[in-house]
């Protein structure tokens, strides 16, 4: 994130000076990268500024996937009583906490046509310099009947920019393989 904004004034430099060591922890890089970068890095960009810690890790945990399958198989057993009628606590250890209310605000904008705002993947189409127009991107777009509108972005750093190009490039190799 390059900025939040709170009744119009971005609030994030403050929190970065504020708070930068614990929304480190919390993503997985160190408050130092917060700082020197300025932004507040997606969680899984902690793969590619704290890779080898991140190996490490994966190394020495259970793997996510393993995990995952044994809250699903937790879950169906519960879903299977029809008298099960709350959210089960295993939905926590699931992860994708909120995906359930962004897709149905989502679903809501775009059958209603109410133009809101949601974060969502759309082609780049020139809205980042650097990148293809057919890259994917994640962005703040404006949803209505329509589809997804991508809203106007200030130019990304160098130091941003240069990560983004090889992520993109990384996909495109990827997906010319299959």
């Amino acid at each position: 994130m390059r900025s939040i904004r709170v009744d119009g004034v971005d609030v994030l430099p403050g929190m970065i000076a504020d708070r930068s060591d614990e929304l480190g922890r919390r993503g997985g890089v160190t408050g130092e990268l917060i700082r020197d970068l300025g932004v507040l890095p997606s969680y899984y960009l902690k793969y590619y500024y704290a890779h080898d810690a991140t190996v490490t890790e994966m190394n020495t945990s259970t793997p996510r996937a393993t995990v995952v399958a044994d809250v699903e198989r937790e879950l169906l057993e519960l879903y299977a009583d029809p008298a099960v009628d709350t959210k089960p606590p295993q939905l926590e250890a699931r992860g994708g906490a909120f995906y359930s209310e962004a897709a149905t605000a989502l679903l809501a904008s775009l059958v209603a046509g109410t133009g809101d705002n949601h974060v969502v993947n759309v082609r780049n189409n020139g809205l980042i310099a650097g990148l293809a127009d057919d890259d994917v991107i994640e962005t703040l777009c404006r949803v209505d009947a329509s589809g997804a509108t991508p809203l106007p972005q200030e130019p990304v750093a160098p130091e941003l920019l240069g990560l983004i190009q090889h992520v993109s490039a990384y996909e495109r190799l990827a997906a010319a393989r299959r």
